[in-house]
């Protein structure tokens, strides 16, 4: 059966999927019938039924337009929620836990080794390095539910099934979560500074 932070993460992501694929497709729509009644309503076109209120037609035409305007920057950034804020968010749940449990009195089996990893080497990528650290984490088994969190978003963010890891060099957990949580805050620091530009 799932834990309860697998489900809210698989939730989370499904949110981000349905907004990705759903959104651009309805503000499609929006801009056609939006480009039709510009057309219907342009210079050249046939007068309009006698109720209409005169000069309406040419008070709509700039609403249009503005209205049109609008909908093409929302497309525009609706056309790619997943490649950033979906990691940005998982980055940031990282982050804050590892906040959270060193404001405690003790991490959760501080005394627990775990393997190393190498975060400031700039020969591996950084999805090869997310793959090492829930590599390094799920030894933590005496507790598990306090870092099964942290697995499971470091798996949703690399994408890998297996990668290399040695265990020759091992360090306490309490020294091996503030070294991941600045690995993650970077990351997160990187993506927002590239959605920026």
């Amino acid at each position: 059966m799932p834990s309860l932070g697998r489900r809210a993460s698989s939730a989370q992501e499904d949110t981000y999927i349905w907004y990705s694929m759903e959104t651009p497709v309805l503000l499609r729509t929006i801009k056609m019938v939006l480009c039709q009644a510009a057309r219907q309503r342009g210079p050249g076109q046939p007068a309009q039924p006698a109720r209409e209120a005169p000069g309406s037609g040419d008070r709509m035409l700039p609403l249009l337009k503005a209205a049109f305007m609008l909908l093409s920057l929302l497309e525009l950034i609706s056309s790619t929620p997943l490649m950033t804020t979906l990691p940005k968010v998982k980055l940031s749940e990282i982050t804050h836990r590892i906040q959270q449990l060193n404001s405690g009195v003790q991490v959760p089996c501080n005394d627990t080794r775990v393997a190393q990893v190498a975060f400031t080497d700039q020969k591996l990528s950084e999805q090869e390095l997310l793959c090492q650290a829930a590599m390094a984490l799920m030894k933590v088994t005496r507790c598990r539910k306090d870092y099964e969190p942290f697995i499971i978003n470091l798996q949703s963010l690399h994408g890998k099934t297996n990668c290399s890891l040695s265990n020759e060099n091992e360090i306490y957990l309490r020294n091996f979560l503030p070294k991941l949580g600045n690995f993650t805050q970077g990351m997160y620091r990187r993506l927002a500074t590239s959605a920026a530009q």
